[in-house]
């Protein structure tokens, strides 16, 4: 003690001014952490919406499943196109075009008889 009767420390009055700031801290603490990572949800509205419509799921491989639809249809339509008659070209009398081999080849209607 000190003379006169004081005491060496912090008053009551401190401790108590310490204690509420203590508190309100945690509590501005607690708040933020609510307002960032609690979510809170409608529970009327969320029954309302999937009660009144019907779930309709999105495919995400939708693009991909476009894609090869429209591969499919253009490797039918190449196989039409090779399943067609050697025909000859005008550009090139006496020649026609040979699918199977894929080159020019002489014409045999077109070639004199021996």
């Amino acid at each position: 003690e000190k003379v006169g009767g004081e005491q060496e420390g912090i008053s009551t009055a401190g401790k108590v001014l310490i204690g509420v700031t203590v508190m309100v801290i945690i509590a501005i603490l607690g708040a933020v952490f609510v307002f960032f990572f609690v979510e809170f949800e409608d529970e009327d509205d969320f029954e309302s919406t999937t009660e009144n419509q019907p779930v309709q799921e999105e495919d995400p491989y939708a693009w991909a499943k476009q894609r090869t639809v429209v591969e499919e249809q253009n490797v039918v339509a190449q196989q039409t196109q090779t399943n067609q008659p050697v025909v000859q070209a005008d550009a090139h009398p006496g020649w026609r075009w040979d699918e199977t081999i894929q080159q020019w080849v002489p014409d045999p209607s077109t070639m004199p008889k021996q």
